[in-house]
């Protein structure tokens, strides 16, 4: 675990101090990553105490700037509009695809502002111009509204995973869920990104947020491993001889 946060209900986060994370672990990883997921868990205050939603999502690293994989910020410039290779997701909320290799998913992580328009060439063809779903546009490395979110674009329904957005802005609560958002915001916008909903306090009394990392072996571990099987193998086939 590199990062872990108790999310906060509201406030400016994607600025330079970023969000106020409980752990913050990055100089614990000494060499390259080959995988980073993300666990989120919520719970709702109409539901029982310990029945808690989750999901969690790895995927083939897309960065190997630990700066970057947490909630973006301004200072650290990250901005990923990209799909992701190898995705694995567990999750107990309906409609959310979970397997070991689930495919190819992407992610939306900015700071700014965005719009529900696809950005030719980089959103999924499937996605929607009129609603902000997986695939819109707009976003940058400056500061603004802010988008955090974990897409499945490839499945028979295309759904969002993780929807963590507005972290930017002080006035309003944070927009925040697990799976797709059905329910209309204020303005009656229907986002399945979860954009606009301003709900992490009304529906939510438990919001937590960890960021992992798998370091990849070194090159001479890797060579170390396999004399080390090739050494097994070779006293198995003693002892069987």
């Amino acid at each position: 675990m590199v990062y872990a946060a108790q999310l906060p209900r509201s406030g400016a986060n994607n600025n330079s101090n970023g969000l106020p994370y409980q752990v913050d672990r990055t100089e614990a990883v000494n060499g390259a990553i080959s995988r980073v997921g993300y666990f989120l868990e919520l719970h709702k205050k109409t539901d029982p105490a310990g029945q808690n939603q989750y999901a969690f999502v790895s995927m083939d690293a897309f960065t190997q700037n630990l700066k970057q994989i947490g909630v973006p910020t301004t200072d650290t410039g990250a901005f990923f509009q990209q799909n992701v290779t190898n995705m694995a997701v567990s999750s107990n909320v309906a409609g959310i695809t979970s397997g070991a290799n689930v495919g190819s998913g992407n992610i939306e992580f900015w700071p700014s502002n965005y719009a529900a328009a696809k950005t030719a060439g980089v959103s999924p063809s499937n996605a929607s111009d009129t609603t902000l779903d997986f695939g819109d546009s707009g976003g940058s490395t400056g500061g603004g509204y802010g988008s955090f979110q974990i897409h499945n674009f490839s499945a028979a329904t295309p759904h969002t995973i993780i929807g963590f957005d507005n972290w930017g802005n002080a006035s309003t609560d944070y927009d925040l869920g697990i799976g797709n958002n059905i329910t209309a915001a204020s303005n009656g916008q229907t986002n399945p990104d979860w954009t606009f909903r301003n709900n992490a306090f009304t529906d939510y009394d438990l919001r937590n947020l960890q960021v992992y990392v798998l370091e990849a072996p070194e090159p001479g571990s890797l060579g170390l491993l396999g004399a080390a099987g090739l050494l097994l193998l070779r006293r198995k086939r003693r002892c069987r001889g």
